[in-house]
């Protein structure tokens, strides 16, 4: 009884994954016929199993043909990851090949699917933030503080617009470039002064833009933090 115990516990927990994540496991043996599919993602999607199990996997899938062309490839013992359209919801789907351990003959397919709505409303939401980024009319960079000496990482069409200086010619620099140094005035010292520490800044500082015409720019910053430790991993800047 012992020996039992843990294998049940796994199953429990394995059941209980299954119910609480919105994914769809599922086994094809190798001529095609879906022998297993659970998971609370079929729920989501009011998919009865039984009407499937025991078919051949090709009528469960009948209505995604990305899908279709890589199963005729999984049925060859080939793995596959792709993305499909499960009753038109965005779901990844990879197709894993088992094998015998002892000779190593291919066996059947094992499967997931995983849904991805919400990672594509995020890409979509970041391309609609990217473009609004490129069209603003501020100047705004991006500094990798991880860095010696904070190299630019990004700059938009504004920072090259104000500077006269194109993205090859700044990224990899620090920002102090394009600014003019004038020893140790107030407004050199402000410039160099919040890029030290991991606080919002506000300053105003002399520019010289490619063109050697000076100007005095309004410039704000804030920290960008990582995830792993809370650490800074970049600053972002504007140029008004």
């Amino acid at each position: 009884m012992n020996e039992v115990r843990p294998v049940n516990t796994s199953h429990a927990l394995l059941h209980a994954v299954l119910e609480s994540v919105p994914i769809i496991i599922f086994a094809i043996d190798r001529d095609g016929r879906l022998l297993l599919l659970e998971g609370r993602g079929l729920a989501e999607l009011n998919i009865d199993p039984l009407h499937y199990l025991g078919q051949h996997a090709t009528v469960w899938l009948s209505g995604m043909p990305d899908a279709l062309h890589y199963l005729t490839h999984a049925l060859r013992g080939e793995p596959a990851t792709f993305a499909t359209l499960i009753q038109g919801k965005p779901y990844e789907m990879r197709f894993t090949p088992i094998r015998d351990q002892a000779t190593g003959a291919f066996m059947q397919i094992g499967g997931v699917a995983t849904s991805i709505a919400k990672l594509k409303i995020a890409e979509e939401t970041l391309r609609l933030r990217d473009k609004a980024i490129e069209a603003s009319d501020y100047g705004i960079t991006i500094a990798d503080t991880r860095k010696p000496d904070m190299p630019l990482i990004y700059i938009n069409h504004g920072f090259e617009v104000i500077t006269g200086y194109s993205a090859t010619e700044a990224l990899g620099q620090n920002c102090r470039f394009c600014r003019a140094r004038t020893g140790t005035s107030p407004n050199w010292i402000a410039c160099e002064r919040p890029c030290g520490k991991a606080q919002n800044a506000r300053w105003s500082c002399v520019t010289i833009a490619k063109t050697a015409r000076c100007s005095t720019t309004s410039c704000m910053s804030r920290p960008l933090w990582g995830m792993a430790a809370r650490s800074r991993i970049s600053w972002a800047c504007n140029v008004m």
